[in-house]
């Protein structure tokens, strides 16, 4: 089974890093620090958000993550037509400042931008350098927890401040009960669980919105469930089957799940969230089975919890 490759950290940690500040390595050349930051909204109808709290990267469980540079805001080629505009990958292990894999220097004048995409390797280049979307090789999966640092921007005597990585999916953490013993019972035993999730992410580097392709042919169904032996019997109990990430919703968009139990084939929606989008969120979605075939589903936000699982694959 993946691991889900989710690091929770401190928008605290932003004064472990800012701490250290000037950045210590030699003028013109470029180190980094980053911490990973996780809004939730307070309650389901809050608009406000809070950051939770958690531990930095260490050399057993690092933030490996790709770094864009370019001279132009917003515009991220690659093209290496100058010491400045450099794509390249680095580890962070700490809090500490540390340097990108391939050495970057800052531009005698101006400004130099950086934008950090997580994880390393899955990024390419779309729309001349403009947006970043998943390769081929990469794609929502339900396990992967891909995460994006905005621009930020620094000058030889001005270093890059820390970056900052966000959570640009929703995390779904799906409990299912019956809601009486005949309900269960009549339900037989579930097979599986399915979700339909947007399809692939396309970031605008210059203002860091990320938007999610809802066409039909895009969408992805992602197991979130399956147990065809045994199976597992509903009771009355809420039970946790499932923690998956997918791809994050407008306000106001269902849901669709698809469940698989011995006497049913079902299908229902479910609203996460009716006052905006449900990025970077985490929400518990409860899937209660009623006699005659009947699903009631209900969704609530709740805190990105403070957990720290591999973040180096699966």
């Amino acid at each position: 089974m993946n691991k889900l490759l989710l690091y929770i950290a401190a928008a605290a940690l932003l004064v472990s890093c800012n701490a250290l500040s000037p950045d210590p390595g030699p003028s013109d050349e470029v180190r980094l620090c980053a911490s990973i930051v996780s809004e939730v909204a307070v309650t389901k109808t809050a608009a406000t958000a809070c950051a939770y709290t958690a531990g930095v990267p260490t050399s057993d469980n690092p933030l490996e993550a790709d770094v864009w540079f370019s001279t132009t805001s917003g515009s991220y080629p690659g093209t290496k037509t100058n010491d400045y505009d450099v794509h390249t990958t680095i580890s962070y292990t700490s809090s500490a400042y540390v340097k990108p894999s391939d050495t970057v220097t800052y531009p005698a004048s101006g400004n130099l931008y950086c934008i950090g995409l997580y994880p390393r390797g899955d990024w390419v280049v779309a729309d001349n350098g403009t947006k970043a979307e998943l390769g081929s090789g990469a794609g929502i999966n339900g396990s992967t927890d891909y995460m994006f640092a905005p621009q930020i921007e620094g000058t030889s005597d001005s270093h890059f401040p820390p970056q900052t990585f966000n959570h640009i999916q929703t995390w779904l953490k799906i409990r299912i009960h019956a809601k009486s013993n005949d309900a269960g019972n009549s339900w037989g035993k579930i097979r599986k669980i399915t979700v339909e999730s947007p399809g692939r992410p396309s970031i605008d580097l210059a203002t860091g919105a990320v938007t999610y392709s809802t066409d039909a042919e895009d969408l992805v169904e992602i197991t979130a469930y399956e147990n065809e032996e045994p199976g597992l019997s509903l009771t009355t109990e809420s039970t946790e089957v499932s923690s998956v990430f997918i791809g994050a919703l407008a306000s106001s968009e269902c849901l669709n799940f698809k469940i698989w139990a011995d006497e049913y084939l079902k299908t229902v929606s479910v609203t996460l969230d009716k006052n905006g989008s449900t990025e970077g969120k985490l929400y518990v979605v409860t899937l209660s089975f009623a006699a005659l075939g009947i699903i009631e589903g209900t969704a609530t936000v709740s805190a990105w919890e403070d957990e720290s699982q591999d973040l180096t694959g699966v």
